[in-house]
C-alpha cells in the first residue's frame, strides 16, 4: 500500500508543507514546535551512538540545524527535515532528512530515531517511503538543488549496523564503496533518481512490519 503525500503551498509566502502517511505513521515539514523533540533525540547518546560520528549533538546545534531545516521548507525547498510522528498518539519517534550536498544534484539521506521505538518496524515505512516515493514525486514536480536536476540519493551506514544497512537495500539503494567518514569506517549506498522513476514501485517491495 502506497503512503499519501501531499504537498501544500502557501500562495502569499511561497512556504511549503508536506505530509507523508503510512499505516502507522505521519512525517511532516519540521516546524519551530519539533525543536524540543529535536533536542531530546539527538542529545541522548545511545539515540545518536551510530549516527555520524557517534556523538551526541550541542545544544546549539541542534537549534542551528533545525532552523535551517525550517527555512528550507519556508523557502519552498523540500529537501530538508520530516519530523515523524504516531499516528495514533502523535508521539515523536524521530526524524528524516533528505538534503543537499557538496555534489551537484545529490542529495543526502539521513535519519535517526529514538532508542524506546527501536525495533518496531517504524524504519521499514519510513525509509521506502522517502526514497522511493516522496523522491520520485521530487522528480516529477521538477524541484532542483542550486539550479541542479534532481539525480541521486546517497545514504551511509556503519558496518556494525546491520539494521540501517537492510533498510537502504530494501528501499532500492546499493552499496559502491566502504571507506572512513566521520572517523568511522562507512558503507556508502546510492540510487540514481532515474531508476527510481522508470521502475514499478513493486520491485522495491517494503519489507514486512513483523
Amino acid at each position: 500500500m502506497k503512503s499519501d503525500i501531499i504537498f501544500e503551498k502557501h500562495l502569499e509566502t511561497n512556504q511549503l508543507k508536506v505530509t507523508l502517511t503510512t499505516e502507522r505513521l505521519l512525517m511532516e515539514s519540521t516546524h519551530p514546535a519539533h525543536l524540543c523533540h529535536y533536542k531530546k533525540l539527538f542529545m541522548n547518546s545511545e539515540n545518536m551512538l551510530k549516527v555520524m560520528d557517534g556523538n551526541p549533538w550541542s545544544e546549539n546545534n541542534i537549534a542551528n540545524r533545525h532552523e535551517q531545516w525550517v527555512a528550507n521548507w519556508s523557502n519552498n525547498n523540500p529537501f530538508s527535515s520530516f519530523a515523524i510522528l504516531k499516528n495514533d498518539t502523535e508521539e515523536f519517534i524521530g526524524h528524516v532528512v533528505l538534503e543537499e550536498t557538496d555534489q551537484p544534484g545529490f542529495a543526502e539521506l539521513a535519519y535517526a530515531f529514538d532508542k524506546q521505538f527501536w525495533g518496531k518496524g517504524y524504519g521499514k515505512e519510513v525509509i521506502p517511503v522517502i526514497v522511493q516515493e516522496y523522491a520520485t514525486e521530487l522528480v516529477k514536480r521538477h524541484y532542483k538543488m542550486s539550479g541542479e536536476s534532481f539525480k541521486r540519493i546517497q545514504a551511509t551506514a556503519r558496518p556494525d549496523n546491520p539494521a540501517s544497512i537492510n533498510l537502504l537495500k530494501a528501499a532500492g539503494l546499493k552499496k559502491f564503496a566502504e571507506q572512513p567518514k566521520w572517523g568511522q569506517l562507512r558503507h556508502f549506498f546510492f540510487v540514481d533518481t532515474h531508476d527510481l522513476t522508470k521502475v514499478p514501485m513493486q520491485r522495491f517491495s517494503r519489507p514486512s512490519l513483523d
